[in-house]
């Protein structure tokens, strides 16, 4: 119950409409909804809760006039637990929660090898995330109940395809042995630098351009086989060479010394 709703805790489902007239709320809720309960009536901005097509639905009034609606919208999301979604992002005005859920994301992939590791990683630092097959973004929902898609984190790192790619090529266990690679003073690589050295890997794999690298070894489970197979990659399975020195290993890969 808050200030301006009299509805107690679970009586307002989880997606609610908006209407400003209650009379318009009556209405929806008699020619709509199944089962129609009133659930709020204070100063007559009446709710109603019922089902629409098996879901469950709430249509409350919220008065006249944007500021009146804004605080209806902030008792639901803040008292009922509601989530809302970020309408307008702006890539140049990046606000602190945006900035505070990119970082945790990152600081995840870093930590994680699968894609549950990382849903249970995001979990401890309260944040929900719907990853699902049929879903074409990933959505998160934040501590203060903020909602937002991938493609709104204008980050390509974080795109979709971009995690998949990593998680399903072995990105944290790439991202560590390209650390450990790193000579002293120089920049440690980042999940940035994994996901682009990964994705270019995967395209040369795609296009059969092996070519564009050097030597390149990636270890598989069974499990980033049959993904990286599903979602219409190639695996190509080559012969691992033990090398003493940079001259034998150009030889060995390319048939020829560089050696006058």
């Amino acid at each position: 119950m808050s200030m301006h709703i009299s509805a107690a805790p679970g009586e307002v489902a989880e997606n609610v409409i908006l209407p400003g007239d209650p009379l318009r709320a009556r209405y929806i809720a008699e020619k709509y909804l199944e089962g129609a309960v009133r659930v709020n009536e204070i100063r007559n901005t009446w709710g109603y809760t019922g089902t629409y097509k098996g879901q469950r639905v709430s249509v409350m009034s919220t008065g006249m006039g944007a500021p009146s609606m804004l605080i209806y919208a902030t008792e639901l999301c803040r008292e009922y637990g509601l989530s809302f979604t970020e309408s307008k992002a702006d890539p140049f005005r990046i606000p602190a929660w945006k900035k505070r859920l990119c970082r945790t994301i990152k600081e995840a992939m870093e930590n994680c090898a699968t894609r549950e590791e990382f849903i249970a990683f995001m979990a401890e630092y309260g944040y929900k995330v719907r990853w699902e097959p049929n879903q074409k973004y990933i959505t998160y929902t934040t501590p203060e109940n903020v909602r937002c898609r991938d493609n709104k984190l204008f980050d390509q790192t974080l795109l979709r395809s971009s995690m998949e790619a990593y998680f399903d090529m072995g990105g944290c266990e790439y991202l560590e042995s390209r650390i450990d690679a790193t000579e002293y003073g120089e920049l440690l690589p980042t999940v940035d630098d994994a996901v682009c050295g990964l994705i270019s890997i995967l395209d040369a794999l795609n296009t059969g351009d092996n070519d564009r690298f050097h030597l390149e070894t990636l270890h598989h489970s069974k499990q980033e086989i049959r993904r990286i197979l599903e979602r219409g990659g190639k695996i190509d399975r080559t012969v691992e060479y033990a090398v003493d020195d940079e001259d034998e290993e150009y030889e060995q890969y390319h048939g020829f010394s560089m050696r006058m």
